[in-house]
């Protein structure tokens, strides 16, 4: 075992059905009383279950430097039910709480895997009250998160991408919105949307603005 009993440990004790593999580089300090271990360069290919992700985690590719209080991913490529991500970098720090400070080059994200995923979260719920279902599919060409997990409402994020065929049911608003295409970019103070070609009840429209 190479972390103390943090949040972060405990929540990997969650983890079932690990499988893969894994080569890289163990090194012990030089001292017995407190033998600091870490992991360097650890190439790794594995797949696993987390509880509070709804569908396996499957990890292609990537390389992992481990100590006892952070993780600094590099190059990682994975799957999560029909959503995929690579060159996927970054830290996650662990004490008190869990602070990610990540970034990934290219995702493809499933809106109706990850609307379900958000709505079984406590922090997010509030969020997603007045929505009723969501479809499509999301192409993030740029993405970048920093932020403690506990403390949605101070998260830091920027995307940039675009989306197809979503279509959105809101408590409220009779129909459907729907979403043909459009190209976005966003972050935690505003959507701007580029040659997005909606429908909304009769209409169709060509939106370009920010939110």
């Amino acid at each position: 075992r190479l972390t103390e009993k943090s949040n972060f440990s405990k929540e990997l004790d969650r983890i079932t059905n690990l499988k893969g593999t894994g080569t890289g580089k163990l090194i012990l300090g030089d001292s017995l009383v407190d033998v600091n271990a870490r992991v360097e360069h650890a190439d790794i290919t594995l797949s696993f279950n987390y509880p509070k992700v709804p569908y396996p985690i499957n990890i292609s590719k990537g390389r992992v430097n481990l100590t006892n209080n952070q993780v600094v991913v590099q190059g990682i490529s994975a799957a999560v039910g029909k959503s995929e991500i690579s060159g996927l970098g970054g830290t996650v720090q662990w004490g008190k709480d869990i602070h990610l400070d990540i970034s990934a080059e290219r995702a493809g994200v499933s809106l109706d895997e990850l609307y379900l995923y958000l709505n079984s979260i406590k922090e997010t719920q509030t969020l997603l009250k007045d929505v009723k279902e969501v479809s499509g599919r999301m192409d993030i060409s740029s993405a970048s998160f920093s932020g403690n997990l506990a403390t949605p409402q101070r998260w830091n994020f920027t995307s940039a991408g675009s989306v197809s065929g979503l279509n959105l049911k809101m408590n409220g608003f009779p129909g459907s919105m729907k979403l043909t295409k459009g190209n976005f970019t966003f972050d935690r103070t505003q959507l701007n949307l580029q040659d997005a070609v909606t429908e909304v009840l009769d209409a169709n429209l060509t939106l370009n603005g920010m939110i």
